[in-house]
């Protein structure tokens, strides 16, 4: 039995430079107001609301961060490197229609 309490505080930022459609692999800069994916964020997802519909997209996957190597600590001043998954975007419907 887990005897911690975790809080969960999502942000939301305004992403303007991110198309919807592309499909080239992402590699970035991300620091918004001091924060950014980190060691541990791997697997998070990167959403994007379409401002059309109202309606969240997941974008991207986290797939790595940077460590500042002298003091072991998120580096967000570094790229971060993220998983473009519209180009598993078959397998992931047709896995969801398995269930």
């Amino acid at each position: 039995m887990y005897s911690r309490l975790y809080t969960f505080i999502i942000f939301q930022a305004f992403l303007p430079w991110l198309n919807l459609l592309n499909t080239n692999p992402i590699k970035t800069n991300y620091n918004f107001s001091g924060t950014g994916p980190c060691n541990g964020d791997s697997g998070a997802g990167l959403v994007i609301l379409d401002p059309n519909t109202n309606i969240w997209y997941l974008r991207a996957l986290v797939s790595l961060a940077m460590v500042d190597n002298n003091t072991q600590r998120c580096d967000l001043n570094r790229s971060v490197v993220l998983t473009n998954i519209s180009k598993f975007q078959a397998w992931i419907q047709q896995t969801l229609t398995n269930d």
